[in-house]
């Protein structure tokens, strides 16, 4: 029987190069030293992603209606941990939304107090209008559809054979 692979770490790893794509977009380069990275959601993707993300020295602050999972990760990773009632309106550079779609929308997206949105959840917009509500903040949107692919190119090259590092 063949071995189902978890896609939470591929998914990360992809999310994490995406955030750098954004951010050196944003900013002046793709360094993340001293970016304040706020991930909303740290289960099988966003705990991964906040692990790469202080390894490469992002300040992160992690939300999670999981208090426990919040500060496990928070404790993992150096983060500080933002209650999630208080998420939209957290000052950061990047907003990495990686649990429940919709989280960009009407009401939303006047709290935001970032430069870039960038994250693994699906279907992060709540209507086609939020990327214009997003571009005309200044806010620099990388697609969900683009940036968590990692998950699903995962499972095809693994059933193909491929290690982990070619993958």
């Amino acid at each position: 029987a063949k071995r189902m692979i978890d896609p939470g770490p591929y998914t990360a790893r992809g999310v994490a190069v995406g955030i750098r794509a954004a951010v050196a977009q944003a900013f002046d380069g793709a360094d993340l030293s001293g970016r304040k990275v706020l991930i909303q959601g740290v289960g099988g993707v966003g705990g991964p992603l906040a692990a790469s993300l202080a390894e490469a020295g992002a300040e992160l602050l992690v939300a999670d209606p999981n208090a426990e999972l919040a500060a496990t990760v928070a404790s993992a990773t150096g983060a500080s941990v933002i209650d999630p009632a208080a998420v939209y309106d957290t000052a950061c550079d990047v907003y990495a939304p990686c649990a429940v779609g919709q989280t960009l929308n009407a009401s939303t997206i006047p709290r935001l107090r970032c430069r870039v949105a960038a994250g693994s959840a699906n279907n992060q917009l709540g209507e086609p209008d939020d990327a214009g509500r997003l571009h005309a903040r200044g806010i620099l949107y990388a697609p969900d559809y683009v940036i968590n692919a990692g998950g699903a190119a995962a499972f095809g090259l693994k059933n193909t054979g491929e290690t982990d590092e070619a993958v």
